[in-house]
């Protein structure tokens, strides 16, 4: 696990890059955040959706999974746009987390 320090004064906060199993502990063994939302890449989704542990059966509270379709085209600010509003229609604050889940689409 690898946790990077974003200094912004008073709004300072934490970016934390793990595996997966690691990244899913930090957020509710520790009881870190109540809204999450999960960006996802379907690939990804796909491959691990029936494994244990996996984000569909970690967090009780407000948790909601938002899968971007594989490939270049989904590496775009309409990609970011939809994102925001997605965040937005849900009441999602500032107090909330999003954990990007997966390689290069997500991670761009």
């Amino acid at each position: 696990m690898k946790k990077i320090k974003v200094l912004k004064g008073k709004n300072s906060y934490d970016v934390i890059t793990a595996p997966l199993e690691h990244l899913l502990y930090e957020i509710t063994d520790k009881g870190l955040f109540e809204n999450i939302l999960y960006v996802v890449d379907e690939n990804v989704f796909r491959k691990h959706k029936g494994k244990d542990n996996w984000i569909t059966g970690v967090n009780k509270d407000k948790k909601n999974i938002y899968i971007i379709p594989s490939g270049e085209n989904s590496k775009s600010l309409n990609q970011y746009a939809d994102i925001l509003s997605y965040l937005s229609d849900n009441n999602y604050g500032r107090d909330s987390l999003i954990a990007a889940i997966g390689g290069g689409v997500t991670g761009i």
